[in-house]
């Protein structure tokens, strides 16, 4: 797996992201939470965007958790069965 940077200044909510797996260090990087509830290859709808100096949390929406946003990519060719 290889992890995509988000530019952290352009994501906001509602934006939709790919969710691109996760390792260990990504979770323990800003105490973020672990995301093993997540599908990888699936899209999520961003609810809340916490940018800290070296690190930005994300909160999806109907999911519970702040997840470390180098886990996901932006998602722009998305379809409603995405979601």
């Amino acid at each position: 797996m290889h992890s995509h940077n988000i530019r952290t200044s352009r994501l906001k909510p509602e934006d939709l992201v790919k969710f691109n797996g996760y390792t260990e260090a990504q979770v323990k990087w800003g105490n973020c939470d672990e995301p093993s509830m997540l599908e990888e290859g699936r899209i999520y709808s961003v609810e809340e965007v916490e940018v800290h100096s070296w690190h930005t949390k994300i909160k999806l929406k109907d999911v519970e958790g702040r997840f470390n946003s180098v886990c996901f990519e932006p998602w722009a060719g998305w379809t409603p069965d995405d979601l």
